[in-house]
């Protein structure tokens, strides 16, 4: 959950945004979820792996809590 609200309703989210829009709050700056690489770094991902550790270390993410960027890898958009 991030700022409270539980990030699967989209209704809540949709609230939020709109809310923090009216008051005049920008929001461009928050992460979004879902895609955080580009299709053409995860096909080639995709391409070059043996496995779903190996793609997720190919695109600079830890194989145990893989929503967490590292250091190491190519990285993420």
């Amino acid at each position: 959950m991030k700022l409270g609200v539980d990030p699967e309703n989209r209704a809540r989210r949709a609230y939020l945004r709109e809310r923090l829009r009216r008051l005049g709050i920008p929001t461009s700056h928050f992460e979004r979820e879902g895609h955080r690489c580009s299709h053409e770094l995860l096909e080639a991902a995709v391409r070059e792996s043996a496995n779903m550790c190996q793609v997720l270390r190919a695109l600079g993410l830890d194989v145990l809590g893989a929503l967490r960027p590292v250091r190491h890898g190519a990285g993420l958009a």
